[in-house]
This record gives C-alpha cells, structure tokens and sequence, in this order.
C-alpha cells in the first residue's frame, strides 16, 4: 500500500482543491491501481450502494488515468 486517505465529506464543494491535492500526489506516486474499500458503500457492505461523493471521487481518479477497483478483497 503506498497511500491511504478519507473523502473529503459530503458538503465538499465541487472544486475542492483539496481534493485535487491528493489525487495529484497519487498520481505523482505513480499509482495506477487504486482500491476502494467497503467502507465507502452507504450501508458497509460490499453490496451496499456506493456513497455519491466516493462515486465523484473514483470518477476524478479515472479521468487522470488511475483504475479504480471496488472493494479490497472477495468478499464471502
């Protein structure tokens, strides 16, 4: 694992460049797989819906190149 990080909260504005921070440091990382845990889904589990803010998120990391996977592990 070379990162980790929180969203930035469901009242973050669209511009946040706090947001644009972090995923230009994973990209200065060279990451080019990144995976989103369970905790990102509304009810925390893997089948759950996918927090709107997580799915703006993965949607940025993929514009700059960065596959997003959903999920860490199978889960049983």
């Amino acid at each position: 694992m070379c990162a980790f990080w929180y969203c930035n909260g469901c009242d973050a504005p669209d511009d946040d460049a706090g947001l644009r921070e972090k995923i230009d440091r994973v990209k200065s990382l060279g990451i080019e797989k990144l995976h989103l845990g369970v905790c990102t889904r509304l009810t925390a589990t893997a089948d759950g819906p996918e927090c709107p803010t997580i799915t703006k998120i993965a949607a940025e990391l993929e514009k700059e190149g960065i596959e997003v996977i959903r999920g860490t592990h199978p889960s049983h």
